[in-house]
């Protein structure tokens, strides 16, 4: 039955390998920013002297607070490495 009907539907496996983001918790500070994986990152101002949880890929930087998207930030095309 899997040969007849399943194996002809799987797609081929991807080429690229899976990405392991880097999740970070940061403290916001008085010149609103954050630092991870040793870059910088603004963040709104209301959020100084907070704890903020952070998912950082190589295109994207989401910071949430208290379980609230605050803010995404995507990496220009240049910046786009592998955050280790």
């Amino acid at each position: 039955m899997f040969a007849a009907e399943e194996a002809p539907r799987l797609l081929t496996a991807p080429v690229f390998g899976y990405e392991i983001p880097v999740y970070a918790t940061a403290k916001v500070h008085r010149d609103h920013h954050i630092e991870v994986a040793r870059s910088l990152y603004s963040i709104p101002g209301n959020l100084i002297g907070k704890h903020v949880d952070v998912r950082a890929d190589s295109r994207l930087v989401r910071v949430w607070h208290r379980g609230q998207l605050w803010t995404i930030t995507e990496l220009p095309e240049v910046e786009r490495v592998a955050i280790t």
